[in-house]
């Protein structure tokens, strides 16, 4: 893995554009995020929030501009940004069964473990079972 970088923001997307067609859905989106903060997209549906997090993930390659992750370039750096940060969809098929922070502990352990021989915190399947007992309910992902 390359070294984490530590100056800046943890996001930066400056310019980002993307279109599919004739349709634009992205037009110079610029934002920063700083470490350590909170931040919501918030928009209208169609308005380029899950296209924004698809780049931002490296699913999506933008038209122009650039977008960085931990100070790593989404286009020429894509293994680093995947190593250095998660996302976990918004609506799972648990959301009724865990909490806010149940739903992200499952996403980080159905997660590969980001270190060779690191075991991370307990699996999926007793945290779920653990859980008013519905683990018969969930589909663990990985």
């Amino acid at each position: 893995m390359t070294a984490r970088s530590t100056a800046g923001p943890a996001i930066r997307v400056q310019g980002l554009e993307k279109s599919y067609g004739k349709l634009e859905v992205l037009r110079g989106v610029d934002f920063d995020v700083a470490p350590g903060t909170v931040f919501a997209l918030l928009g209208s549906n169609g308005s380029g929030k899950t296209t924004t997090v698809r780049i931002l993930a490296t699913l999506l390659k933008p038209d122009a501009g650039t977008a960085a992750v931990n100070g790593f370039d989404v286009a020429t750096q894509p293994a680093s940004v995947r190593e250095s940060f998660s996302v976990t969809g918004q609506f799972a098929a648990v959301d009724d069964i865990l909490s806010g922070r149940e739903n992200l502990l499952l996403a980080g352990q159905a997660a590969p473990p980001r270190r060779p021989g690191h075991e991370g915190g307990r699996p999926a399947r007793p945290l779920l079972a653990d859980r008013r007992g519905r683990a018969e309910s969930v589909r663990v992902f990985g």
